[in-house]
């Protein structure tokens, strides 16, 4: 039974229903932003991999390519408090609310959280005015490590299974989601992003590295820093923020070990 009573009564905050800001300096990820041009691009896509790879970065690229082509859209970065069920949905509510305009909705399912209403019941309901649309429409899912409560799951696995043909949910994590994915993915309706595809190219670091003023930087540097970061794109970041204007001659030479080992719990502005 899914039904949960909700157990707080919050606003909702609006920051959390729009992607996060970009870093200064931003690299445009076209091989993997191709894959939106992909026919039968599978309708539920997983974007796994540590903190600093660009997970969040890739998806508000995608967001804000999706939106610009007059796509519906709808973002939610999720937090430990949507592990109550009413709060979740209130979320998910407001989000389809902001990303789809003019959709009307029932008084109780705009504000499932003041309602007590069934939380599965709600989910059926949102996925039936979804079928609606008479375009394709995105869910963004960032951060969803953080969710853990079995109601939730459970209902993003209902949402997941009667999502109308054409929509899709991309979903950013570190772990493996407790979604039972494996079916999907083995015919074929499951997009893993993982840690290879996320690692920047050596043109990719090239182009980070020489939008950086004052950056003084020739072909076997790059090499020699793509060697050592292996495309990690937090580590190039923080190497070349943090230590290049201090000695520009030793930043080259940082090994990746022992960077990590002091750098990689830091919060980083280009995203995970």
């Amino acid at each position: 039974m899914l039904d949960s009573t909700p157990k707080i009564h919050l606003p909702i905050l609006r920051s959390k229903l729009s992607p996060p800001l970009g870093g200064r300096y931003l690299v445009l990820r076209d091989r993997l932003n191709g894959w939106l041009e992909t026919d039968g691009l599978p309708r539920v896509i997983v974007a796994r991999a540590p903190a600093g790879f660009g997970k969040s970065t890739l998806m508000v690229q995608w967001y804000r390519i999706l939106q610009h082509r007059g796509s519906q859209v709808a973002w939610i970065s999720l937090e430990e408090a949507e592990n109550d069920p009413g709060q979740f949905l209130a979320y998910l509510v407001a989000s389809l609310q902001m990303g789809i305009p003019g959709l009307r909705l029932a008084e109780s399912v705009s504000d499932p959280m003041g309602s007590g209403g069934g939380t599965q019941g709600t989910i059926l309901y949102l996925v039936d005015k979804l079928s609606e649309l008479s375009g394709p429409f995105t869910l963004f899912l960032d951060d969803f490590d953080v969710i853990s409560n079995e109601v939730v799951l459970k209902l993003v696995q209902q949402l997941i299974n009667y999502l109308p043909s054409g929509n899709r949910l991309v979903i950013g994590l570190r772990q493996s989601p407790a979604l039972g994915l494996a079916k999907m993915e083995a015919t074929g309706e499951l997009l893993e992003i993982g840690i290879e595809d996320l690692r920047f190219t050596r043109e990719e670091s090239s182009h980070f590295l020489r939008q950086i003023p004052d950056l003084v930087i020739d072909e076997h540097d790059i090499n020699n820093i793509q060697n050592s970061m292996e495309g990690w794109i937090a580590g190039l970041q923080l190497t070349t923020i943090s230590t290049w204007r201090e000695n520009p001659k030793d930043f080259i030479r940082i090994s990746t070990k022992s960077f990590r080992a002091s750098s990689a719990a830091r919060l980083l502005p280009y995203g995970e």
